[in-house]
């Protein structure tokens, strides 16, 4: 039988730890031992709440920032990207989910101002 819970597991970003809690899979058998098995929605679920927690660690803007600056202010990805210095590709990595480099991340925090 397989059923779903909470599950706390660690993280390491960039050498640092982040312990989060998300839901994941488990499967238990009649010997009452219950094994996490793999799920990719509930994986990349989990893997996003520790991404999001270095980004906010680090000050790092992240990919729902760029879409709401991006809708608020009527922007196209190349626009931001020419007001930034950055290439189009790099903006669309961000959006992905990429860590800005401390660079992009200044300049992308000056063109947004206090967004």
């Amino acid at each position: 039988m397989t059923y779903q819970k909470d599950y706390t597991t660690t993280y390491t970003i960039n050498g640092r730890e982040y312990e989060i809690t998300a839901p994941a899979l488990f499967y238990s058998d009649t010997s009452d031992t219950d094994e996490i098995i793999s799920d990719v929605e509930l994986d990349d679920q989990a893997a996003e709440i520790a991404r999001q927690k270095y980004r906010d660690d680090m000050g790092l803007i992240g990919p729902d920032e760029l879409k709401a600056y991006r809708k608020k202010t009527g922007l196209t990805q190349q626009e931001l990207a020419d007001l930034v210095g950055i290439s189009h590709n790099v903006i669309t990595l961000y959006k992905a989910g990429a860590f800005p480099t401390q660079e992009n991340n200044r300049r992308l925090k000056a063109v947004m101002g206090n967004f």
